[in-house]
């Protein structure tokens, strides 16, 4: 008959071996159910989508250097073509970025 630890898998730790404590805690969250207690407190829900406001004022740019490409959809902006330059200075094409604000 074999122990408890052996049939679980567990050895005592080797000498100046430390132990995996946010392993553990991890653990102790999955088996108690703590990360669905979170997730069901924080509502599970998505940030509400940007204002109709804040949409309206971001700027529109005209691309003029070429091998920019845009961060959503990954194609590279043509020459001379329109996008929306959000606020960090990120641009992209109105197609990719405007339906990703208003959800």
């Amino acid at each position: 008959m074999t122990d408890y630890f052996s049939e679980m898998g567990w050895r005592e730790l080797r000498d100046g071996e430390q132990p995996n404590h946010s392993l553990h805690m991890a653990r102790l969250f999955r088996d108690y159910g703590m990360f669905e207690l979170l997730r069901s407190q924080n509502g599970d829900m998505l940030p509400p989508p940007a204002s109709k406001v804040a949409v309206d004022a971001l700027e529109s740019e005209t691309i003029l250097q070429t091998g920019l490409q845009c961060p959503v959809c990954l194609k590279e902006f043509p020459s001379h073509d329109n996008v929306k330059k959000m606020p960090c200075k990120h641009v992209f094409h109105p197609d990719c970025i405007l339906p990703w604000l208003s959800k």
